[in-house]
């Protein structure tokens, strides 16, 4: 029951726990989970489009372990529930920023605002730290890494053609790391990355 709160909580803060139902009843023959398991259904289609959860030792079977989750889609089911809703699937499109720290729900809320600002926010689920988290951005194609925490705000710009020509991390520290100096920070960038698209958007805390 703790484990589905604090699920629960990160769902609410990402502002998408409308679309959640919980069912205690449901139980996966895999024996292997470890955690939640969870399905993924649409209006207008009968039958699951996807299933996985949470399994910690899998992995660990086929060499060093790790904690993982995972889910399977059934392609046909997934193109009849998009043939439903008459849509089609957006292409992907590449992070401007990868942040680490994102578990907390006033970073949420912040990534949330300055993605509605048309900045593509990527979330380090592993809370990968420092020069780790740097490296990660750069094999990704991610120009700026921010590591985030309520003790340090550092940030770095990256390079994937010319890793020499990176500038080093800007680090700030206790009262200078809140909330509202990520929300800066952040919106900075999306300025950068489009000021022409922000005008008239939310730009103040």
């Amino acid at each position: 029951v703790g484990n589905l709160r604090a699920i629960c909580a990160v769902l609410a803060a990402h502002g998408v726990i409308e679309h959640v139902s919980l069912d205690l009843t449901e139980i996966h023959n895999l024996g292997y989970y470890t955690g939640i398991t969870f399905e993924v259904l649409a209006p207008g289609v009968g039958y699951r489009l996807a299933s996985g959860g949470r399994y910690d030792n899998l992995v660990g079977s086929f060499g060093e372990p790790q904690p993982a989750i995972g889910v399977a889609f059934g392609l046909e089911r997934l193109l009849l529930a998009l043939e439903e809703k008459e849509e089609r699937a957006p292409a992907p499109v590449p992070a401007h920023v990868l942040i680490s720290g994102g578990e907390q729900a006033e970073c949420i809320a912040v990534i949330n605002r300055a993605r509605r600002l048309g900045l593509h926010i990527a979330v380090d689920l592993e809370q990968r730290r420092g020069e780790t988290l740097r490296q990660l951005a750069r094999s990704q194609g991610i120009g700026c890494a921010i590591d985030y925490s309520e003790q340090s705000l550092r940030i770095w710009q990256t390079s994937v053609e010319d890793p020499g020509a990176e500038a080093p991390g800007v680090e700030y520290s206790g009262a200078a790391c809140s909330p509202d100096a990520l929300w800066q920070t952040l919106q900075q960038l999306a300025f950068q990355q489009h000021p022409s698209a922000i005008a008239g958007r939310e730009t103040t805390p």
